[in-house]
């Protein structure tokens, strides 16, 4: 990730929202787990919240899937913030709230 860059990261998320701030929270989750963790992936829920972008959902789900002796190469790693709308049908727009 940190090859690739803020801005390349930033275009390959575009289509998500909050993208920019995703982007950013990439390059420094990245840049943390090098400097902080050697590169692996915290084993606590207190380290795993301490990592930028993942807060107490993200942090309760990969303890949740840890816990299950689940090895880290198999578990998808995402933002739960992108996981809650991918999650809930389309709603049309009503008229009003296009204008």
């Amino acid at each position: 990730m940190l090859a690739l860059g803020e801005d390349k990261v930033r275009d390959y998320i575009r289509t998500i929202g909050l993208y920019r701030n995703k982007a950013r929270n990439v390059i420094a989750l990245s840049e943390k787990l090098i400097a902080d963790f050697g590169g692996q992936v915290p084993r606590t829920r207190t380290e795993l919240e301490s990592l930028p972008g993942a807060g107490r959902k993200t942090a309760n789900v990969c303890s949740t899937w840890r816990s299950a002796n689940t090895p880290w190469r198999s578990i998808p790693m995402c933002f739960a913030s992108a996981i809650a709308p991918a999650s809930h049908p389309a709603r049309p727009r009503s008229k009003s709230s296009l204008s």
